[in-house]
């Protein structure tokens, strides 16, 4: 899921804006709740666990479910999104390996 409030038209303000995920992110309370929530059903501690995001938060992910490079307006932000929620390890090779960026 992807938060609808980011586009490209508002990326400097938003999600290139220092601090930007900081504004976001759920409460503890809010991921906490989330956690027991998943783990109801399992005998096992909501602790040992970390919600991720499939869209990261600054790329304009939900906060309740390569930023640079779309900063820089090398990548635009549906495309990062895209690569990100489909195939984030393609993404990875493409845009950071490829860039000379990391083992290839």
């Amino acid at each position: 899921m992807v938060n609808p409030r980011i586009t490209q038209n508002n990326i400097q303000t938003a999600v290139c804006r220092r601090g930007w995920t900081r504004t976001v992110h759920p409460s503890r309370n809010v991921t906490d709740a989330i956690k027991r929530n998943l783990v109801a059903d399992r005998r096992v501690s909501p602790r040992d666990y970390e919600l991720d995001h499939i869209v990261p938060l600054d790329l304009g992910g939900a906060p309740r479910s390569p930023q640079s490079m779309v900063c820089a307006g090398d990548l635009t932000l549906k495309g990062a999104q895209h690569e990100i929620a489909t195939d984030w390890r393609a993404g990875y090779k493409k845009w950071i390996n490829g860039k000379g960026c990391g083992e290839q």
